[in-house]
């Protein structure tokens, strides 16, 4: 059971990963000085590849590091859009 519910929680994380990236792209867009976008755009170019990555390649061990990761290309973008 053990092995399911991780396939079934990696299938909802990349879901909810595409969701909030999507979100995340948009909001910049259209709330982000224009002095500061291209650099918040490569924070989350940089980021989705660090997932991809994670994904290819050891997802138990970077899947920690994409959070960290997230979450502070997430507090920069609320910090530089207020």
């Amino acid at each position: 059971m053990g092995s399911f519910s991780y396939h079934i929680f990696k299938k909802y994380d990349l879901f909810f990963a595409v969701g909030s990236f999507a979100y995340m792209y948009i909001y910049t867009y259209v709330y982000t000085p224009g002095e500061y976008k291209l650099a918040l755009f490569i924070f989350l170019a940089l980021a989705i590849l660090l997932y991809w990555f994670g994904l290819m390649k050891n997802y138990k061990k970077l899947h920690p590091c994409f959070h960290i990761v997230v979450a502070t290309v997430s507090s920069a973008i609320l910090v530089l859009t207020h």
